[in-house]
């Protein structure tokens, strides 16, 4: 919840417009960064990997089925199945 929060006021604060330096997406830094944070946490907390052994794979495929859901539901709509 704390990187939606700091990714959306930067967002409000226009950090990721391009004119500063087109050579460089700064969007991108919004996609690694929290992904290698979680790698980082995984592969050096003990406490987060026994946590996550916990869960019940029921709850992680529940939180991706919305995923594959909304997939479909883009899918349908790019191709006309779906009226606006």
């Amino acid at each position: 919840m704390g990187w939606f929060a700091l990714a959306t006021n930067l967002g409000h604060q226009n950090f990721y417009w391009a004119p500063r330096s087109p050579t460089v997406p700064l969007i991108l830094f919004e996609i690694v960064v929290p992904i290698a944070t979680g790698l980082a946490l995984l592969t050096r907390s003990g406490r987060i990997a026994r946590l996550l052994d916990a869960l019940p794979l029921t709850w992680l495929v529940g939180v991706q089925f919305y995923r594959v859901l909304g997939g479909i539901f883009l899918v349908l709509w790019w191709d006309a199945a779906l009226p606006w």
